[in-house]
């Protein structure tokens, strides 16, 4: 076996390692929510996630039909985060544009990042019915909130991102079956 050959095969039996830590219960609970959803979702994520919200929003709406937004216009997020701080954003974001029995997804590799948490926190006292997919440490902050939270134990950003694109493509093709 060549060296590359090795070095892949650890690499996948990594990620294999988190696929079968998945928590298919969450996955489950999640799923029945939206089997019956009428309203609309909103996906909110930085950098490599607002690119995993923008390509779930399309899947969650052309594939499975039911209405989907991402949050990562540069136009949106600059004007926010002028008037209201990077912190902030996201839950401007959510005070103007959510409407009563809309689901919210927060994505954050880290767990760490302020807007998402300020943004849980906020829908958490609200009382608003949201979504958390984050990694790294499980103690991170944004795992703490959530109706349905999402972990995947990895430092690596892309074992993190591609797990949260696995688990919101698998919900979508199953809402749709």
């Amino acid at each position: 076996m060549s060296k590359n050959n090795e070095i892949l095969e650890k690499y996948f039996a990594e990620y294999k390692n988190l696929i079968d830590d998945y928590n298919l219960n969450e996955i489950s609970k999640f799923l029945k929510k939206l089997k019956k959803f009428k309203k609309k979702i909103i996906i909110f994520g930085n950098g490599g996630s607002a690119n995993i919200a923008n390509h779930i929003a399309n899947d969650f709406t052309n594939a499975s039909k039911l209405r989907a937004i991402s949050f990562s216009d540069i136009g949106i997020i600059t004007c926010y985060t002028n008037d209201y701080g990077f912190d902030n954003w996201v839950t401007k974001a959510i005070e103007y544009h959510y409407e009563k029995g809309d689901i919210i997804i927060l994505i954050s590799s880290s767990g760490m990042s302020m807007n998402m948490v300020k943004a849980a926190v906020k829908c958490k006292r609200e009382n608003k019915y949201f979504v958390t997919l984050s990694g790294f440490s499980k103690k991170n902050k944004l795992f703490k909130y959530g109706n349905c939270r999402f972990h995947i134990n990895s430092k690596s950003y892309n074992y993190v991102e591609l797990a949260h694109m696995q688990i919101l493509m698998s919900i979508v093709d199953l809402v749709k079956k």
